[in-house]
């Protein structure tokens, strides 16, 4: 049943709480199957009326009841003038523009505290406004819409008003891309990542996400939006893992905003990134190279740290942090425990690896054992 269907129905209306009640249902679960097009409400607001709902027995499954049924359910008296015993036909009474019962035919209506407000503006187009609950301020969240036809904005509000009692409304905001992201990685993100991570955090969305998307209004961010931003990270010099490493960034920021319902979807899980190809070039070093890195070494007061990289494959940060005490040569083998980085603002840091794969015992070849022998008479307060 439609909107003006329900004006020329003479049919006896419930609230939806007495809906609820007649089928053994919470309010919440009216609204959820109000939602599913199962119950057909005509009135909008807290008072939300519909048509009596037929019920056959006690049973009944709420998830087949309709508010659609003309005419009076079992055990629900008419409140019309025949069942007071008048003559006089029972018309139904005008209702305004959200189904209020009012005793003069308006083109528009003011709602109560928490119903909607639905007008007909000088230009022709129809307004709708309904109260979804508090904002932060303290002030009531007021959420506008706006169409050609009344029945096109009652549909409009009438999804507010069900996405408001099932607690599924976005929160109002006008954010930009750069200050949500400025938000994300300065409270949420500098909690959950290493330093060294959080700078190339700070790295990427300043020099690759701001500039291209940095004004766009967060709930407004579309796929298409992300698509030209990779396209011209490309075109850039970009490379795909770099593209990838974005891509990563975006999605996590947004899943945050739409946790905190800041908006309703993560477009980045709508957008495939630069597809991610592996090298087939070798990095590693020939045995020229490598020798001529440990001529060069010979004699420098790290020279140790060139000559365990390359014997075990260290990584530079895990061989800048070695200590004395990681090593044992009498058994032959190092222990590989943390690793050291340069942090903005903080100079160098210790840090633990970052997987626990990453900590390891390594065996010594026995011509490392001897030149650490001699590396560690020749220096032994070197840490």
């Amino acid at each position: 049943m439609d909107y003006n269907d329900a004006e020329r129905t003479s049919a006896r209306l419930l609230h939806v709480e007495e809906a609820a009640k007649l089928l053994s249902i919470g309010r919440t679960k009216a609204y959820e199957l109000i939602a599913n097009g199962q119950l057909h409400a005509i009135h909008l607001g807290r008072a939300r009326r519909g048509s009596a709902v037929a019920r056959s027995t006690a049973s009944s499954a709420a998830s087949t009841a309709s508010l659609t049924h003309s005419g009076r359910p079992p055990g629900v008296h008419s409140r019309d003038r025949e069942s007071r015993g008048s003559s006089t036909p029972n018309h139904p009474r005008p209702r305004n523009a959200i189904g209020r019962r009012t005793g003069r035919n308006h083109m528009g209506s003011k709602g109560s505290p928490g119903e909607a407000s639905i007008f007909r503006a000088k230009d022709g187009r129809w307004h709708g406004w309904i109260t979804v609950g508090t904002r932060a301020n303290g002030k009531p969240d007021r959420r506008h819409r706006t169409a050609k036809t009344r029945n096109e904005v009652v549909r409009k509000i009438r999804e507010l008003e069900v996405r408001r009692e099932t607690g599924t409304n976005t929160a109002v905001n006008s954010d930009t891309v750069e200050a949500w992201f400025r938000h994300w990685i300065t409270n949420i993100a500098a909690r959950r990542v290493r330093p060294r991570t959080l700078e190339s955090y700070e790295s990427m969305i300043r020099m690759d996400i701001t500039p291209y998307l940095g004004g766009q209004r967060l709930d407004r961010l579309q796929p298409e939006h992300l698509e030209a931003l990779y396209n011209a990270l490309i075109e850039k010099g970009l490379s795909p893992t770099s593209v990838l490493r974005v891509h990563r960034i975006i999605s996590r920021a947004l899943t945050v905003a739409m946790q905190r319902q800041r908006i309703h979807r993560n477009v980045a899980t709508l957008v495939d990134p630069p597809a991610q190809r592996r090298s087939e070039v070798a990095t590693a070093l020939t045995l020229e190279e490598a020798t001529a890195v440990l001529h060069e070494a010979r004699g420098l007061r790290d020279e140790a740290r060139w000559t365990v990289a390359l014997a075990l494959g260290l990584r530079q940060s895990e061989a800048l942090a070695l200590q004395w005490k990681d090593i044992d040569l009498l058994n032959g083998t190092l222990a590989v425990r943390r690793t050291l980085h340069r942090v903005k603002g903080k100079g160098l840091v210790y840090e633990p690896p970052k997987t626990p794969r990453s900590l390891r015992t390594l065996a010594l070849p026995i011509p490392l054992v001897r030149a650490l022998h001699e590396q560690r008479r020749a220096r032994p307060a070197s840490a």
